[in-house]
C-alpha cells in the first residue's frame, strides 16, 4: 500500500483594496495545479469580505475545471485581537497572522503561505515536496542580502535571513518548537525592525529554516544584477538568479508599486504575465448575466 500523501493547504491574508492581486495569484495557482489530490485554499481577511470577491474566487476552481480545489474564507481568529505591538500603517496586525495561523489550523500537515502579490508558475506540490519534513518551515533568502544590503536586524547570518512572502510550514514541527502563547508574547513584548513578521520568524527560527532556491520566491527583476553598487553582486549569485529567472516557479512583486497599477515603471515579462492572467480570469465570467 502506498504511503498517504500529506494533507496540504495554501493560505493568504489580506486587507481590502488588494482584491485584484489576490484574485490573480489564486487564478495562477489554480491554472498550474496538475494533481488530482484535493487542495484547499484559505483566504483570511482583516476588515471584512466583499460579497462579489467571495463569489468570484469561490467560482475559480470550477471555472478552471479543477473541482479538486476548494476555496474557503475565514474571518479573524479570536487571538488576533491580542496583537498590540509591531503594527503600522504599512504593516497592520494582519501581517503577523501568517505566523499564528499554523497554531490554529492543525488539520493539514503542510501549509503554504503566499503574499497576494505573487504569480504562480508551477504546481505548488513541487514546492511542498521540496520541504524536509523535519524542519518547522522553509523559505527563500531575502533578496537584499544578495544586493549587499543589510538592515542590521540582529540575525547572525545574512544569507540565512528569509523573505516571509512565501513560506511552507510543517504544521506539527512548527507547533512542537513554539506555541501561540509564545508567539503573542514575543509580538507584544518586543520591538521588531522594518518588517516585523519577517524579523520575528528569522529570529525565532535561526538555524532551523530550510533555505529554498530563489525561483520559489523570485523577488527582484534581474536588472539589479548589473546595477552599480558599493558591493557588486558576485558572479556566482548572478548565475544563481539568471537561472532562477529562466526557471521561475513563484514570482513575488516586491516593489511597492504592483503590476495591478498602470503607474508601475516595470513592464517586463512578469508584468505582462500578470495582466494575461488577469484577463483570462475575467474571461471566465464574460458570459455571465449582468
Amino acid at each position: 500500500m502506498s504511503e498517504a500523501r500529506p494533507s496540504r493547504a495554501v493560505f493568504y491574508t489580506y486587507n481590502r483594496n488588494y482584491e485584484n492581486l489576490l484574485i490573480v495569484s489564486i487564478e495562477s495557482l489554480i491554472q498550474h495545479y496538475e494533481s488530482s489530490e484535493p487542495l484547499k485554499i484559505w483566504v483570511f481577511n482583516g476588515d471584512g469580505f466583499a460579497t462579489d470577491v467571495v463569489n468570484l474566487i469561490g467560482e475559480l476552481p470550477k471555472r478552471n475545471g479543477k473541482p479538486q480545489i476548494s476555496c474557503a474564507f475565514w474571518s479573524a481568529p479570536d487571538w488576533t485581537n491580542e496583537i498590540s505591538r509591531n503594527v503600522s500603517e504599512r504593516f497592520p496586525a494582519i501581517t503577523l497572522w501568517r505566523l499564528g495561523l499554523p497554531f490554529t489550523f492543525r488539520e493539514c500537515d503542510q501549509l503554504l503561505y503566499l503574499d497576494v502579490d505573487t504569480l504562480i508558475y508551477a504546481d505548488v506540490n513541487q514546492l511542498f515536496d521540496l520541504v524536509d519534513p523535519n524542519v518547522p518551515l522553509a523559505a527563500v533568502p531575502e533578496i537584499y542580502h544578495y544586493m549587499g544590503t543589510s538592515w542590521g536586524q540582529g540575525v547572525e547570518a545574512d544569507r540565512s535571513y528569509v523573505n516571509s512572502g512565501v513560506m511552507v510550514f510543517n504544521v506539527q514541527k512548527y507547533n512542537e518548537v513554539w506555541s501561540l502563547a509564545d508567539f503573542l508574547r514575543k509580538v507584544n513584548e518586543n520591538d521588531f525592525g522594518r518588517f516585523p513578521d519577517q524579523d520575528l520568524v528569522n529570529k525565532q527560527f535561526l538555524g532551523q529554516i530550510q533555505l529554498l532556491p530563489p525561483e520559489y520566491n523570485l523577488q527582484q527583476n534581474n536588472d539589479f544584477l548589473t546595477q552599480d553598487r558599493e558591493l557588486p553582486v558576485t558572479e556566482a549569485d548572478k548565475a544563481l538568479f539568471t537561472n532562477a529567472d529562466k526557471n521561475v516557479k513563484i514570482k513575488h512583486f516586491l516593489p511597492l508599486i504592483k503590476p495591478s497599477s498602470l503607474l508601475t515603471p516595470v513592464r517586463d515579462k512578469y508584468f505582462r504575465d500578470w495582466w494575461q492572467t488577469a484577463r483570462y480570469a475575467q474571461s471566465l465570467f464574460e458570459n455571465d448575466d449582468v
